[in-house]
């Protein structure tokens, strides 16, 4: 059985000595993947060779069903098998990532973060007069002045963050006293002079009673090393202990670079409550990307501190499942296993705006696309972007940058369903329903940014 070891770290990333036990971990905490066959490995002119024609590059990209991966488990390793359940998009599982006291730990920590709603209420976000007409004319596409039924459907989803269909849209309309033409379409200017009011109550109604109505359907809260280790300095826990072990497992299964791994990386816990009582609707998530395509004008959130403008730089997910689901709470991708051709932003709109994409086809048993049942510690890791090589040379065959967004990569939570058999619990952090917890790891498309980010995130450690 031949080894496949995964890159690198870059000699240019010296560390101070001071950075002590994190910087050994850091640069040390490697991954060898055991594949069943060996790839062979690229010379350095066959890579250059390789990126000069165009072509991307990223971690297990050659082809195979399963090979096995060793990971850091406390002072020893293990063993695990990675799956390949699609190649286009590449998704990758691999069960048992976690343990199940791993996954109580995230758990634990979310209720000691605080969950929050997912949805967060907005009011009309149109203004009044010129700034309603200027902001309208955003969402119409052909800019005739004119908004069809997907491009009032479109607006209400910027705004509200809701996922109304044809037969909603129709009936706000009327709420509001508007009416279709022939063509199916209503002059901006009428929209404008109606009661937009109206349009608020209605659709704030509508998801309050019927929350499939909204396109995410959670609670969160967000997952970080420092709240950790404060936590464990009050009480002698093991939380942070427990975050960087799954953070060089993580590098391990990517095998990306330190900088990469270690330098930008966020973790947000999710739950998504069983259906309550009347209630249509489990906790869900429509389809969506979980990044951004590569704009010149904004930089990556990462670089910035989160301080807008900016945008998401998420180059991969890892899902991990933090309990068992019976029913529903499936993770789907409505485009795996179609047309090989790259989604241009244009197909992927006409998708979600589409009958089938707003009837949830893709969570349905035969339905397009793959789904993936929630299981107690697994890890599902994708690639939100290609990645195209930086710099080649023979020390570090490839220095990943941010490529283009891979729009194959939509992807959605299926409802979760009622399951009669979990019984009720007092501790929060068990309640019923499913947790997961994505783990994200950001890059930017800048050369240079996340090696300088990385430097700078140990510098504050050793000061701190």
């Amino acid at each position: 059985m031949g080894h496949y070891y995964a890159p690198y770290v870059s000699n240019s990333l010296a560390l101070p000595a001071s950075a002590s036990i994190f910087a050994v971990l850091v640069i040390f905490l490697f991954p060898v993947i055991v594949a069943a066959e060996s790839p062979t490995p690229k010379s350095c002119d066959a890579t250059k060779e390789y990126i000069d024609k165009g072509a991307s590059w990223w971690p297990l990209q050659h082809d195979f069903q399963t090979q096995t991966v060793l990971i850091p488990d406390g002072n020893e390793q293990r063993t695990l098998t990675i799956e390949k359940l699609s190649s286009h998009p590449a998704v990758f599982r691999v069960k048992h990532f976690l343990s199940p006291e791993e996954c109580e730990t995230l758990r634990r920590l979310a209720i000691e973060g605080e969950l929050q709603e997912g949805y967060v209420d907005s009011d009309d976000g149109l203004g009044v007069g010129g700034t309603k007409k200027r902001k309208m004319g955003i969402f119409d596409a052909n800019q005739d002045g004119r908004l069809a039924i997907f491009e009032i459907i479109r607006m209400m989803d910027d705004y509200f963050e809701s996922h109304l269909d044809e037969a909603d849209t129709l009936e706000m309309l009327s709420h509001m006293g508007l009416v279709l033409d022939d063509e199916g379409t209503v002059s901006i200017q009428a929209f404008v002079q109606s009661n937009t009011a109206a349009m608020r109550r209605y659709v704030t109604q509508l998801i309050d009673v019927n929350p499939s109505k909204r396109q995410r359907h959670s609670e969160m809260a967000w997952i970080r090393n420092e709240s950790a280790r404060r936590a464990d300095a009050q009480d002698g826990g093991h939380r942070a202990a427990t975050l960087d072990q799954i953070q060089a497992r993580v590098a391990a299964l990517t095998g990306l670079p330190a900088h990469l791994v270690h330098g930008g990386m966020e973790m947000q816990v999710v739950h998504y409550k069983e259906p309550d009582g009347d209630v249509v609707g489990g906790g869900h998530y429509t389809a969506h990307f979980d990044s951004l395509a590569i704009s010149p004008t904004l930089p990556c959130c990462h670089i910035t501190g989160h301080v807008p403008p900016c945008r998401p730089c998420r180059l991969a997910t890892v899902l991990y499942s933090l309990s068992d689901t019976d029913d529903g709470g499936e993770t789907a991708f409505p485009f795996a296993g179609g047309d090989k051709e790259p989604h241009t932003a244009a197909t992927v709109e006409d998708w979600r705006y589409s009958s089938e994409s707003r009837q949830g086809s893709y969570c349905q048993k035969d339905g397009p696309g793959l789904r993936i049942k929630p299981e107690l510690g697994q890890a599902i890791l994708w690639f939100n972007h290609q990645i195209q090589c930086q710099e080649v040379t023979e020390a570090l065959p490839c220095n990943p940058l941010l490529g283009e967004l891979d729009r194959s990569t939509l992807h959605a939570g299926c409802p979760v369903q009622k399951n009669t058999e979990v019984e009720t619990t007092t501790t929060p952090w068990n309640a019923p329903g499913k947790w997961i917890a994505n783990h994200w790891i950001e890059a930017s498309n800048v050369p240079g940014d996340d090696e300088e980010h990385y430097r700078q995130m140990v510098r504050t450690f050793v000061k701190g």
